[in-house]
């Protein structure tokens, strides 16, 4: 679940796999961070992710 705030992103991931936050939009430029399943983050600069296969 993402939801869009007026900047960066608020991750819940509820997947089995890591979630890849990159700074560009369409997962390019820099990668942010990465959020481990089950957890959540906050990427005040992350404009895309990515679940890792």
């Amino acid at each position: 679940m993402l939801s869009w705030p007026k900047k960066g992103l608020n991750i819940k991931n509820k997947t089995n796999r890591d979630v890849v936050v990159y700074q560009g939009a369409n997962c390019t430029g820099d990668v942010g961070q990465v959020v481990p399943p089950g957890k959540s983050a906050q990427a005040p600069r992350g404009l895309s992710v990515k679940v890792r296969r």
